[in-house]
């Protein structure tokens, strides 16, 4: 099974606030640190929900929020261990 296959089985939107997680947690967490860019990651994916669900423009959704939260515990992930390996080298 390929990677790609996996992506398919999720609706679009649930693709889009795992990648929007995962590059936010990835580029803050890059220029800054990991533990702000996760931070950041989730602060952004509340604020969205919260954001959708007072000006009524979009639907809060629980499963938003937990996807992108995914994402930038994966892209955090990465980064770890990107420096672990550095480290180790």
């Amino acid at each position: 099974m390929r990677l790609g296959d996996v992506f398919h089985r999720f609706e679009i939107d649930k693709q889009a606030h795992f990648f929007a997680g995962s590059t936010i947690a990835f580029a803050v967490g890059t220029i800054s640190n990991l533990v702000v860019g996760y931070l950041v990651a989730i602060f952004l994916a509340g604020a969205k929900e919260l954001y959708d669900d007072k000006s009524r423009t979009g639907t809060p959704d629980r499963k938003d929020f937990i996807v992108t939260i995914f994402g930038g515990t994966l892209a955090t992930g990465w980064l770890i261990g990107i420096e672990l390996y550095k480290y180790l080298k």
